[in-house]
């Protein structure tokens, strides 16, 4: 995560709470968001699990329960990638004081109580900067179960911690869970500076608590609006009783600097993300994840073979996939299908956010590696487990390319990935871009917006865009093709000729031929 030290170009402040479910954070930063607005301050507020692009799917995954410990934590950093990018980074350049009821801090606890390691999600969230405050409201167990079962009869699944197993029972399961997630925040509370609020003291000493800091540590007169911002009606009759407290604040003492990357521009974007490498597993299986992997997999119970075609649109990919399908089952191959955005928990709603081209490319990376990790643990594995032909239209290859080529760093996208299995085989159909252009606009008589690139765009000229994306893209696979060991097929000639070159391949590679073997964190090959 990018410290606060680091910030070069941001005006604004960060402020940040956190704690476990029923600490009173979302209370408190209500009380300060209010005392701000009615000082004339520039101040916006955000909450977790709020992106009007992500949180229909992730409500749809909790409640029909599609949710994996993986595929929760990239489906929560895919909704705040999207708010920082469009909300929370924005406004910290213009100069506003932004409120965020819950932070990466989040992810950092539940994902990694949940099972996932600590080192790839905080990876995930290496592009965020560092909050120039944060609040930790820490509160007895029994005070904060009290509070919630208040406010509403029963407990909510997720909240209680019930798809860990910890108990039948949801309020037990509360205790333990939220109890693990307590350990957790004082884990991490001294290396990232927080500011310890005792929660279980009455609500007004706690927020004049919190204002005395804020004030403290910030100038607020360098964020006074220049003209009155307007007051919500419902603020008009209300006011915080300004009283005077004795501060029962504690911060925690720095124990150790943030480790953080060293952006590469004096200015700070998404795309300058850090890179850490992670071990390679090898459990004595023939298959092997390029990373840490997902958790719980038993690696030598995957008996199948995933094979893995890639491809621009338009390089007969999808065509080739369909007649290898059928030569299997011929052959007595079980076999199945299958490819990007195909994924039951978020694939339409990846379609629809695609067809507002909005997206961010983190957004994109963290949407798409959703889709994929769902497939991967609900598809593919199982398949893999049943000992089934696992044809695979695109793979992590795709999404890689496209994000380096729209500027992400290399190493931030291979860690997102490094849930991935490494396939057996691997076929790139290289076709000339304008090849491509050709066959696109004779399918459908138009250009794709991503595949040409156009929101990255140098000109308006869309069919030019399209050909410079495509020999970016080539480029990159060509590069990824040495590093992967994967082998380049001349896609220019027909899908008779092409099929007879994948069928002989693919045999050969059924016959026991041992897996690709290479890793992310391997060395680099050299390129002249």
């Amino acid at each position: 995560m990018i410290s606060s030290t680091e910030r070069k170009v941001l005006s604004g402040k960060l402020i940040a709470v956190e704690g476990i479910d029923g600490s009173g954070k979302s209370t408190q930063i209500y009380l300060l968001r209010r005392w701000l607005e009615l000082e004339g301050y520039k101040v916006i507020f955000t909450e977790w699990n709020s992106s009007s692009l992500v949180k229909k799917a992730t409500r749809k995954g909790k409640k029909k329960r599609l949710l994996t410990p993986t595929t929760f934590s990239l489906i929560h950093c895919t909704d705040f990638a999207d708010r920082y990018e469009r909300q929370i980074l924005p406004l910290l350049r213009a100069g506003y004081i932004v409120l965020a009821d819950r932070y990466v801090y989040t992810a950092f606890v539940r994902d990694i109580v949940r099972g996932c390691d600590k080192d790839w999600v905080r990876n995930l969230y290496s592009f965020a900067q560092q909050p120039d405050v944060t609040f930790f409201f820490d509160v007895p167990l029994e005070t904060a179960l009290a509070r919630i079962l208040e406010g509403r009869p029963q407990l909510k699944y997720h909240e209680a911690g019930m798809d860990l197993n910890l108990s039948a029972d949801p309020y037990e399961s509360f205790r333990r869970f939220q109890g693990m997630l307590n350990v957790e925040y004082h884990n991490i509370a001294a290396h990232y500076n927080f500011i310890v609020i005792d929660a279980s003291r009455p609500p007004d000493d706690q927020q004049q608590s919190v204002r005395d800091f804020v004030s403290q540590r910030i100038d607020l007169t360098k964020h006074k609006a220049k003209r009155p911002l307007p007051i919500p009606p419902e603020l008009l009759s209300a006011h915080f009783p300004e009283r005077r407290f004795k501060s029962g604040l504690r911060e925690v003492p720095d124990a150790k600097p943030l480790q953080a990357f060293t952006p590469a521009k004096d200015e700070l974007t998404l795309a300058d993300a850090g890179d850490m490498s992670f071990p390679f597993q090898d459990n004595g299986s023939q298959k092997h994840f390029f990373g840490r992997g997902l958790p719980k997999v038993n690696l030598a119970q995957l008996k199948g073979k995933l094979l893995v075609v890639e491809g621009a649109d338009g390089s007969g990919r999808s065509t080739q996939i369909e007649l290898l399908h059928k030569h299997l089952e011929v052959l007595g191959y079980p076999t199945i299908d299958v490819g990007l955005k195909r994924s039951r928990l978020v694939s339409a709603e990846l379609q629809e956010a695609l067809l507002g081209n909005t997206l961010s490319p983190v957004t994109m990376t963290l949407f798409y590696a959703t889709d994929f990790a769902d497939q991967l643990e609900n598809n593919i594995i199982p398949a893999l487990r049943a000992g089934f032909v696992v044809l695979a239209d695109r793979y992590i290859y795709t999404l890689m390319a496209r994000e380096v080529v729209r500027g992400m760093r290399r190493e931030w996208v291979q860690n997102v990935y490094n849930i991935a299995l490494v396939p057996d085989a691997v076929f790139y159909l290289s076709v000339n871009p304008r090849l491509l252009a050709e066959r696109n606009l004779m399918k459908s008589g138009v250009l794709d917006f991503w595949e040409s690139g156009m929101d990255i765009r140098r000109s308006g000229d869309m069919y030019q865009c399209f050909i410079d994306y495509q020999r970016k893209m080539r480029a990159e696979f060509q590069r990824m093709a040495l590093d992967y060991k994967f082998e380049t097929i001349n896609g220019n000639r027909s899908p008779l000729a092409i099929h007879k070159e994948l069928r002989s391949k693919v045999e050969k590679v059924l016959l026991r031929l041992p897996p690709i073997e290479t890793r992310h964190d391997q060395e680099p090959v050299a390129h002249n």
